[in-house]
C-alpha cells in the first residue's frame, strides 16, 4: 500500500500521483510544498514495515504573453500541414 500526503491530508495512492493546481484547489498559490510519500508492506493483512519519504514541490507563476502563445499555435499549425502534405505527396 503507497500514499501521498499533504501534511495529515492523503492526497493521493499508488506510486505516482497527478496533481490539479490553481485556484480552489490544494496547490492554489506559488510557493514551496513537502509532500510525503509512504509505503507499507503488508504480509496478510499485517503491516510488516513501512517506508516514508519527503519531496518538495516548488510551484512557480509564469506569465507567458499572448505573443508567444499565438507564435506556438501558428507554428504547431504548420507543422501538422507539413507533416500531412510529406505524408500525402510520399
Amino acid at each position: 500500500m503507497a500514499a501521498w500526503y499533504l501534511g495529515d491530508q492523503q492526497i493521493g495512492s499508488g506510486f505516482s500521483i497527478t496533481l490539479d493546481t490553481g485556484e480552489g484547489t490544494l496547490f492554489d498559490s506559488p510557493q514551496s510544498y513537502l509532500l510525503t510519500f509512504e509505503i507499507i508492506f503488508l504480509d496478510g493483512g499485517s503491516p510488516i514495515l513501512t517506508s516514508t519519504d519527503q519531496a518538495r514541490l516548488a510551484l512557480a507563476r509564469r506569465n507567458i504573453s499572448e505573443p508567444a502563445i499565438l507564435l506556438i499555435f501558428v507554428a504547431s499549425i504548420l507543422g501538422l500541414g507539413y507533416l500531412r502534405w510529406r505524408r500525402w505527396w510520399a
